[in-house]
């Protein structure tokens, strides 16, 4: 059976990198990006993404999937010296059966703390982030670095 996948038309996070959206990135490369995520699972949520629109994970090239890993890595290592979390969640979803709400591949960042209420809810679910916060959210992260 193939997979199912949301439809969102136009993509989100084509619109976010083209500029016809508010979005808040935190560290780019040339084939792969970062952002802030605009329903914060726990305050510091971030998504790394390919640039390019792809569906799922096994549609990314190599050379985006180490630039992928790149961010991800500083994205780790910031949030923990940022927030000094006690754990980090951090998963991809593929089709509608895995739980993947958004139509373009990307890896989710979480970081956890002991005592804070968490759910597994779709992300739509949760309450919206101004702008403003994500800034600052952006901010915390890059200044960790």
């Amino acid at each position: 059976m193939p997979y199912t996948f949301p439809v969102a038309e136009p993509c989100p996070a084509c619109e976010w990198q083209a500029g016809r959206e508010p979005w808040v990135p935190v560290f780019s490369t040339k084939l792969a990006t970062s952002y802030v995520a605009s329903r914060q699972r726990t305050h510091g949520t971030v998504c790394v993404i390919p640039k390019r629109h792809v569906l799922r994970l096994a549609e990314i090239r190599t050379d985006e999937l180490a630039e992928m890993s790149s961010i991800l890595h500083r994205i780790l290592t910031c949030i923990e010296r940022a927030y000094s979390p006690d754990g980090l969640h951090t998963w991809i979803s593929t089709g509608d059966l895995g739980s993947q709400h958004r139509p373009h591949a990307h890896i989710n960042v979480v970081p956890r703390r002991v005592g804070e209420d968490y759910t597994f809810e779709a992300s739509f679910g949760l309450a919206f982030v101004p702008i403003d916060d994500r800034q600052r959210i952006a901010d915390e992260i890059r200044g960790a670095e």
